[in-house]
């Protein structure tokens, strides 16, 4: 809806213009008796840059399913914190039918030249040798771009955090992307649950978000970046002493997990700097979970 002024010869240069931002371009002309020639038709381009490693998008459940499928009975939204990484809710899947997965909203990843999935699970009750696979939605068919074996990769009854990084030389990233988790067990009683799936880039650059993403689990996702970085847990791994620095935040409590979901110690007074006795813990690894409005964020620490 602007002008950008004369030109007298038959290239210009525009300045000014916002960073991945469509513009649409018209031309018309004038010669020297005064004449003016109807405008052309219109020129589309798009600016580039913008970008910059982030998060494209955080899934956490606890307001809802944030867009990821629910094809049938053997994948629910799971209510309970013993087997959610953060907060109370998951993703179980279970079996092998045509309901044991579940797909994400569709994702614009392009311009990106390396984008990483990365998720929490908790399995429970899987046979040795079952497994479950992430799949990458091309634009045209899924490819497997992670299979996890009980046994091999995983065992029962604790927490995993992977992540999957994938480069644009060998995979096509497009504004019709998507991610598919599959369970393949062998019967209603084996289980993955699976929370805090966080799909960043190398390229993010500022787009409309997915109205099929909007929901108040981007709350969630909120409230976890911008507090994280403002906890400190030390030394890492620790043997008798651990000490929590918050920076700037307070939380309504704090909690000690083991990894298999046991509810270890409650500490209710808070301050800026806590001091956590637990040199009576066995070796192993467990999470600290800091609750504030029905926010969670959830930390991990290594007991030597």
């Amino acid at each position: 809806g602007s002008s950008i002024g004369s030109v007298t010869n038959t290239s210009a240069t525009v300045t000014g213009l916002l960073e991945n931002t469509p513009y649409v371009f018209n031309v018309r002309a004038f010669d020297a008796a005064g004449n003016t020639s109807a405008l052309s038709n219109a020129a589309n381009a798009t600016t580039t840059g913008g970008g910059g490693p982030g998060v494209i998008a955080g899934y956490y459940f606890e307001s809802g399913r944030q867009g990821w499928s629910d094809p049938g009975s053997d994948c629910r939204r799971f209510n309970n914190a013993n087997y959610a990484f953060e907060g109370n809710f998951s993703i179980r899947l279970r079996d092998d039918s045509s309901t044991s997965n579940t797909v994400s909203p569709v994702l614009d990843l392009s311009g990106n030249n390396q984008v990483s999935f990365e998720f929490n699970y908790y399995p429970r009750s899987m046979e040795n040798g079952e497994d479950f696979f992430i799949e990458f939605f091309n634009g045209s068919s899924y490819e497997v771009i992670g299979q996890y074996i009980r046994g091999v990769d995983f065992n029962n009854n604790t927490f995993y955090n992977e992540t999957i990084v994938l480069d644009a030389s060998n995979y096509n990233f497009s504004a019709s992307n998507r991610f598919r988790i599959r369970n393949d067990a062998s019967g209603n009683g084996d289980f993955v649950y699976f929370d805090q799936i966080i799909v960043s880039g190398d390229n993010v650059v500022a787009r409309q978000p997915n109205p099929s993403v909007i929901d108040t689990g981007e709350n969630v996702e909120s409230f976890t970046r911008a507090n994280s970085g403002n906890i400190s847990l030390y030394p890492n791994p620790s043997a008798a002493i651990l000490n929590i620095d918050v920076i700037g935040d307070s939380f309504d409590a704090v909690h000690v997990y083991s990894v298999t979901g046991t509810l270890i110690k409650t500490i209710s007074e808070m301050s800026n700097k806590m001091i956590v006795d637990v040199s009576s813990l066995s070796t192993g690894i467990y999470f600290v979970r800091f609750s504030s409005n029905g926010f969670v964020i959830t930390k991990r620490f290594v007991k030597k």
